[in-house]
């Protein structure tokens, strides 16, 4: 390599080429420590390719065969084919072996022998693939060995890098080290080739062996949180430490830990939380190779197993592998990566995986159930419970000058992720002053540009009195907290308490609350329907699951004329029958219900409209609510103006008057009286034109 001295610098606006030249003779010259190798190999494999090929020496290049005879043109052209292999041959009389020293890829190769256990065959064959690569006259006289069958190329090769064959030939095998970790390609598909940018990588001085390894993979930094942010996973968490401390002790092969769930729900954090327990260093599979170019499907396998192997004899490692979906989940795009095409090869890697793996995923459709099996573990994130959300919404925005109340507020939306708080909080740092002066006003916002649906709707403050039932719901309730797995169907008009019942069950009972409408079930495709309703009762395990219009997607079988209506009804009962919680169903439409689901209820509740008693309490409970000066109100006359009045009409009579500031008797009477009326209006007139 040439080096000009440094006292002397050339500028480009007044560069002069025969002053130039006359610093050519102070130039350092500095041989390469790798030239002595490129030349010995390449005259070897020059002298077996050219033995073998005959008449066909034509199809290495010129100019490297000069380069390596070391012959001006002239010499070249009048040499017969003959001639050029007898001086191959004199070359290599006179040259002596190389040593290995003076670059650091003999110092790279052997830490990597050492990592992965590497024999002397395996070594020398990265050697001369990574000088292949990197320098054309080798590059040249190994072209074309895609080619060749495997043994040929294993006896070429065994014979120019002085190895043992049968050594050579298992190295360069499909399970061998090199080739199962990705280190050494395809043969057939990329001559000898290492995975891109491996070459580069082994050339370059580093400092210690993590920076040789960071980029095919790197240590994950310890998490901020702690299992203790995860109180709801409590149980998981103390079988999850004793699975991972057992394969430790026992150096059990093939401990895997599938984490599963919607995005932002913590997966990733929780992974590195349990780490951090089990003071476990954790590496994560990179997703990119040494050159910054995306790898996906069975290179992803590939660099997975190279994390085995170098991780094989590191006491409390783990292996994170995120987003699952490039390696399990097999595309239907003919033009999309292969992905787990060597199914019997992936199989093994996960049965003889000497590392427990945690394998992080948003979804578990159309993973393959032969890798699902292999898993020793499987545990669905959701969201968190109010309790936790609570907590983390804190957190997250301690720095932001945001209410309790705002937070508890929030809390309160059961899809609201840890993730979307952390992102939308991120930029309201960003946005500084410029985000409002509100800033609980401005996070909301981000929040549903996000999707988050916060209730701004006022409604009274929930009394259990104020529902007219036919059973003695506080007695319910009671019994209610003794039975973890009820059933409770709930039917009655419209507005007479179902919905703020079924919330109502979810606090006194302490859980989480699911809710879905039909149009949070029903799909547009045959099977999608099935898909959602298992979903849902995946999803509410533990907690509470409210489906509200449930005569939407459990009509009677009876009148049913397509198949599809049949199978949703059958999976929605075989759910319930499985379901591990407290699940409530409303309708207004309790008759068209399928027969066979009244038996699998453990109480039937009718709602109706308010007695006048009823009535009268909740008249008290508005009037208490609005901002009046005065409660000169005779409710009775009150009552007998108007049509029966329930919870939903007291609710919209709030709303629509809590901001007035001129109330009286008459617009609170004819509020009411209006409200009442419109609440009972069916118009008459045909539907359409």
């Amino acid at each position: 390599m040439a080096k000009k001295p440094a006292s002397h610098t050339v500028q480009d606006n007044d560069w002069d080429l025969e002053e130039d030249i006359a610093f050519w003779p102070t130039w350092v010259i500095e041989q390469d420590p790798l030239e002595p190798w490129v030349r010995y190999w390449g005259l070897r494999i020059l002298r077996l390719r050219g033995r073998q090929m005959g008449a066909h020496w034509w199809l290495i290049q010129d100019r490297q065969l000069m380069t390596l005879l070391e012959w001006t043109e002239e010499e070249y052209n009048e040499a017969t084919v003959t001639r050029k292999l007898r001086r191959v041959i004199e070359e290599l009389r006179a040259l002596p072996k190389p040593e290995e020293r003076g670059s650091p890829i003999f110092l790279n190769i052997a830490r990597l022998a050492a990592r992965l256990e590497l024999n002397v065959a395996e070594q020398r064959i990265l050697l001369l693939a990574a000088l292949g690569e990197t320098y054309d006259i080798l590059s040249a006289v190994l072209d074309e060995l895609s080619e060749w069958t495997l043994d040929r190329v294993a006896v070429l090769l065994a014979e120019a890098l002085e190895l043992d064959t049968i050594l050579v030939h298992q190295a360069l095998l499909p399970h061998s080290v090199l080739r199962s970790c990705g280190l050494l390609q395809d043969l057939h598909e990329k001559d000898l080739r290492l995975m891109p940018g491996m070459a580069s990588l082994l050339l370059q001085e580093h400092e210690n062996e993590d920076t040789l390894f960071a980029p095919l993979f790197h240590p994950l930094a310890a998490s901020t949180l702690t299992l203790e942010d995860f109180p709801h996973l409590q149980e998981h968490s103390e079988r999850l430490m004793a699975i991972l401390e057992g394969a430790w002790r026992e150096q059990e092969p093939g401990v895997h830990i599938l984490l599963h769930g919607a995005p932002g729900t913590g997966k990733t954090e929780y992974a590195l939380a349990l780490a951090k327990a089990l003071n476990a260093a954790m590496v994560e599979v990179r997703s990119q190779d040494a050159e910054q170019n995306p790898i996906e499907g069975d290179d992803r396998f590939r660099a997975y197993a190279l994390s085995q192997q170098a991780l094989g004899r590191q006491l409390r490692s783990l292996i994170l592998f995120d987003e699952v979906e490039d390696v399990f989940v097999t595309s239907l795009l003919p033009w999309a990566p292969r992905v787990g095409a060597h199914k019997g090869w992936t199989n093994r890697l996960l049965e003889r995986a000497k590392v427990p793996t945690i394998w992080i995923s948003n979804s578990i459709e159309g993973i393959d159930p032969a890798y699902r099996r292999r898993m020793i573990y499987e545990l669905e994130f959701t969201a968190p419970p109010k309790a936790v959300r609570q907590r983390i919404i804190a957190q997250q925005v301690q720095d932001l000058a945001i209410s309790e109340e705002h937070i508890a507020r929030w809390a309160k939306e059961s899809n609201l992720t840890p993730g979307s708080v952390q992102q939308a909080a991120r930029a309201m740092r960003l946005m500084g002053t410029a985000a409002s002066s509100v800033p609980s006003q401005a996070l909301e916002t981000l929040l549903e540009q996000r999707g988050h649906e916060f209730s701004h709707r006022t409604s009274l403050e929930f009394d259990i009195d104020l529902l007219e039932c036919d059973q003695d719901l506080p007695t319910l309730l009671q019994q209610l907290r003794d039975l973890p797995d009820a059933r409770l169907l709930l039917h009655g008009p419209s507005g007479t308490g179902k919905t703020a019942f079924a919330k109502h069950v979810a606090e006194v009972l302490d859980k989480e609350m699911h809710q879905f409408l039909a149009s949070d079930i029903l799909g547009r495709y045959v099977g999608e329907t099935e898909q959602n309703i298992a979903a849902a009762f995946r999803r509410a395990r533990g907690g509470v699951l409210f489906l509200d219009e449930a005569d939407s997607f459990l009509s009677s079988r009876e009148f049913a004329t397509h198949l599809w209506e049949i199978s949703a009804v059958n999976e929605l009962l075989q759910q319930m029958d499985s379901f591990r919680g407290t699940l409530i169903m409303a309708t207004n439409l309790v008759r068209t219900l399928d027969s066979a689901v009244f038996r699998r209820f453990d109480w039937i509740l009718a709602f109706a409209i308010p007695s006048r008693q009823r009535q009268r309490r909740i008249l008290g409970h508005l009037v208490r609510s609005l901002p009046l000066q005065t409660e000169d109100f005779d409710l009775r006359i009150l009552l007998d103006k108007m049509s029966p009045i329930s919870l939903a009409v007291a609710n919209n009579v709030l709303r629509r008057l809590q901001r007035r500031s001129d109330l009286d008797t008459r617009i609170i009477t004819d509020t009411l009286v209006a409200t009442c009326l419109a609440s009972t209006y069916t118009c008459s007139r045909k539907v359409g034109f």
